[in-house]
C-alpha cells in the first residue's frame, strides 16, 4: 500500500520529503481502533471515533517530480484519490509561505490545552497545518505541492525544486 515506483530512479523520480508510508499509519490506526472497541461507550461514538481516527491517521498528501511533471495526490481515509499532474514550464515561480505558529496569543486567549493541541497538530498531521507551504505559480494558478512543519525538509524540497526548474523563490503571505 506504499506509495513508491517500483523502479525508482533518482534521475527520473524526485520525491518531496517526507515520503509517507503507509503501512506505520495502518499499525497507528489498527491500535487505536483496538482501544476504541475495547472502550464503554455506545455505538454511534464509536463510529464517530473510527471515523477521526481513520481519517487523522490515514489521510495525507505525497508530491513527487517526474521528469518535467510535479505529481500531487490526497490520500484520505487511506484512500488515494485522483493523482493530479502540473506540467513545470506552465508555471513561472515558486511561492513559498511560512505561517505564524500558534505563539503565546494563543496560549492567553485560549489556554495552555488549546495551545497545546494546536501544536500537536501542527506536528501530527502537518498536511492540514504546517508551517511551511511550497507551491508553484503562474499568474492565474498557484498549487501546493508540499506542506510541513520540519526545517530539514522544507529545505530539502525547496532546494530540490529549484534546482529542477530554476525558478525564482518569491514569499507569500504568513510572516
Amino acid at each position: 500500500m506504499d506509495f513508491e515506483p517500483a523502479e525508482p530512479s533518482e534521475e527520473t523520480q524526485r520525491w518531496m520529503r517526507p515520503i509517507p508510508k503507509a503501512t506505520p499509519r495502518i499499525v497507528v490506526c489498527s491500535i487505536l481502533v483496538l482501544l476504541l472497541i475495547i472502550s464503554p461507550g455506545n455505538l454511534l461514538g464509536k463510529f464517530v471515533g473510527l471515523l477521526t481516527i481513520t481519517f487523522l491517521t490515514g489521510s495525507y498528501r505525497r508530491s513527487y517530480i517526474d521528469a518535467e511533471i510535479a505529481h500531487v495526490q490526497m490520500v484520505v481515509c487511506f484512500i488515494p484519490m485522483k493523482m493530479k499532474r502540473y506540467r513545470l514550464k506552465r508555471f513561472h515561480q515558486i511561492e513559498i509561505m511560512l505561517e505564524e505558529p500558534a505563539g503565546w496569543w494563543s496560549f492567553f486567549l485560549f489556554g495552555p490545552v488549546q495551545w497545546l493541541w494546536f501544536r500537536m497538530l501542527d506536528f501530527a498531521i502537518p498536511w492540514l497545518g504546517g508551517l511551511y507551504q511550497i507551491w508553484l505559480a503562474r499568474p492565474n494558478k498557484k498549487v501546493l505541492l508540499w506542506q510541513g512543519c520540519f526545517d530539514e525538509d522544507y529545505e530539502h524540497n525547496l532546494e530540490m525544486l529549484k534546482s529542477i526548474t530554476g525558478y525564482d523563490i518569491s514569499r507569500s503571505g504568513g510572516y
